[in-house]
């Protein structure tokens, strides 16, 4: 479990400006596939 913790903690060090990005991807991927599914 710690381990996992310690990884995530790397992860995010690694990439943390392009963490907000990915976020903000993430949420409009959402938001596309939501109106999608609305449209069907």
């Amino acid at each position: 479990m710690v381990e996992i913790e310690n990884k995530k903690v790397l992860f995010y060090g690694r990439f943390p400006t392009d963490l907000p990005r990915r976020l903000a991807e993430l949420s409009g991927a959402l938001q596309f596939g939501r109106k999608r599914l609305l449209e069907l």
